[in-house]
């Protein structure tokens, strides 16, 4: 058995879209007008949800959410390291696991295009991007085959902006499980 280590290094991204209802955005506009900030402030602040007095809502991740999907980021910065008996077999840059524009794929890759719609409710997007470790995955196996790997690239759409996101890898079927991260949080954008 071989032991194998894929480590995602770079730019990683956490989007939560949560609604809240009618009710609860004329709370959270109160709140903040007691709290003197404005909403996209006030939700990285505990005082605003201390003004807004409410059981249910302790933080801005208490609210109902509809999508939450953390990864790697497209970035040029980005990149697997795949390690197998702790060397360094492979390094693969974001861009070549996207197989854009390839006669032949490098990469077994699916893609697809993460939506989210509600009629009644106001959605708040809250965008969190951080650079470390995004994301460690250990396994082991009597051989390692690269082209058994299985990754899958959401595409979000947040605003104007579109992310896309390493957030799932199988290896031969199997869902691999991040033992650890290591990152550090650079900044946050919230749409509502």
């Amino acid at each position: 058995m071989v032991k194998v280590k894929l480590s995602l290094r770079g730019c990683g991204t956490t989007i939560v879209k949560g609604c809240v209802d009618n009710e609860l955005w004329q709370n959270l506009q109160c709140a903040a007008k007691k709290a003197r900030t404005n909403i996209e402030l006030g939700l990285f602040d505990s005082d605003l949800f201390k003004v807004l007095n409410h059981p249910d809502y302790k933080s801005w991740r208490n609210f109902n959410s509809m999508l939450e999907i953390t990864g790697l980021s497209d970035n040029r910065k980005s990149f697997i390291e795949i390690k197998v008996d702790n060397k360094t077999k492979e390094k693969i840059q974001f861009s070549d696991i996207q197989n854009n524009n390839l006669l032949f794929p490098l990469y077994n890759t699916e893609t697809i295009l993460i939506e989210t719609e509600l009629v009644k409710s106001k959605i708040i997007s809250v965008v969190e991007s951080d650079i470390g470790l995004v994301a460690s995955y250990k396994f082991a196996t009597p051989n390692f085959i690269v082209e058994d790997l299985r990754f899958f690239i959401g595409n979000v759409i947040v605003g104007n902006l579109q992310y896309s996101i390493l957030y799932k890898i199988f290896y031969q079927n199997k869902l691999l499980i991040s033992s650890m991260n290591d990152s550090v949080v650079t900044y946050a954008l919230i749409e509502n």
